[in-house]
């Protein structure tokens, strides 16, 4: 087992008998259209929705479906056949298995009014008999009879929705002169890592012309108030263990002593190079090549480690904060993108006056998929 499965396995015995910190609670509905994050929700959402419409009836299904401008194209019902096979099969066929789904899965009959063959797919119309009535259903297939939907969306008409609208940028955190860009991450959690590497080039394009104000993800009595996660009897913890917990204060200290530009520069070594396996002694390279001294953060961890990360324990319960990432850009929570664009393209819009360095174009490529620990 990982260190992260490990952690997570703590994690979760835990909540069985503490109270864990309070889910973030800002979290906006809408930040940002058709990241990787937004698609996930609502394919999850619309794949629930499609079960509990069937068997309900399909009129609360379609329904529900409807209040959204632009549903994806799914969520797909299987209807595995081997007469079908791969092939095509008539617009009866077709209908047959989709009515002998249907009924299977509600208990009711459908009556089908029409099936024609459109874009590739075929599309039936029809009606089921619910307590509310006859509700009326449209229903998509692929020509093969094994895939069934209940609602597509035209990219094009989409598309020019959202260019229209400006709903692709929804994300609009107050103004101010110079931003304030608070983010909180655990140091060995991957979806930080993500973070930071997202934030990284902004602050390079950016400077000083933004607050930068990092911050670590801290549980209090966490994991039994085991040593190898916490300090201080139980006080002040981390999900992934004792070795991050020392690197994120570690990074608290060059931080305080060096500024925001030696942070990044020893950050992004550690990320770079560094795993929570040879962490105790692969951040001193880091260190070496941000030119931080070895020496002197030691000595921060030893005799201010335990006041840095209380300080972070209250910030956390300030924002309340339990995941990581968490960014906040003028005191607004930001879920969306975390390619390096996407983080500008949300800090941007918080200035009073756009410095020129907004109009550069970053990088729209984000490692992995989104999550938080």
């Amino acid at each position: 087992m990982t260190e992260h499965e490990k952690a997570h396995t703590h994690h979760e015995t835990h909540k069985e008998h503490e109270d864990k910190p309070k889910r973030r609670s800002r979290r906006k509905e809408v930040e940002a259209a058709f990241t990787t994050e937004t698609w996930n929700r609502i394919i999850v959402l619309v794949g629930a929705i499609l079960i509990i419409g069937i068997l309900a009836g399909v009129g609360v299904l379609m329904d529900r479906m409807q209040a959204n401008q632009y549903p994806l194209v799914g969520p797909y019902c299987p209807i595995n056949t081997a007469e079908t096979g791969d092939g095509i099969v008539s617009p009866d066929k077709a209908e047959e298995q989709l009515g002998k789904f249907i009924s299977l899965a509600s208990g009711a009959t459908p009556e089908f009014t029409e099936v024609k063959s459109e874009m590739g797919l075929y599309i039936v119309t029809g009606a089921l008999p619910s307590s509310e009535g006859e509700q009326s259903f449209e229903v998509y297939m692929t020509r093969n009879g094994e895939i069934a939907f209940m609602q597509m969306v035209n990219l094009t008409e989409a598309i020019d929705f959202f260019e229209s609208s400006g709903a692709a940028s929804t994300f609009a955190p107050p103004k101010q002169e110079k931003p304030l860009v608070q983010f909180f991450v655990m140091s060995f959690c991957p979806y930080g890592k993500q973070a930071e590497q997202g934030l990284s080039p902004v602050q390079d394009a950016l400077g000083d012309k933004v607050m930068w104000e990092p911050h670590y993800v801290i549980y209090s009595h966490y994991a039994d108030e085991s040593e190898d996660y916490c300090i201080e009897n139980g006080e002040y913890c981390s999900m992934h263990g004792i070795r991050e917990l020392r690197e994120d204060i570690r990074q608290l200290c060059v931080l305080k002593h060096y500024g925001t530009e030696k942070f990044w520069d020893y950050v992004d070594a550690v990320n770079a190079q560094c795993t929570i396996s040879n962490i105790e002694t692969c951040w001193k390279e880091a260190a070496k090549k941000a030119g931080v001294s070895e020496d002197s953060v030691t000595q921060c961890l030893d005799t201010e480690g335990t006041a840095l990360i209380k300080a972070e324990y209250e910030k956390n319960q300030e924002f309340g904060v339990s995941g990581s990432p968490a960014v906040f850009i003028n005191g607004e929570q930001y879920s969306g993108g975390r390619a390096p664009n996407d983080y500008k393209n949300a800090i941007c819009p918080a200035f009073t006056a756009q410095p020129s360095e907004c109009s550069q174009e970053l990088s729209t490529s984000s490692s992995g998929s989104a999550g938080e620990c």
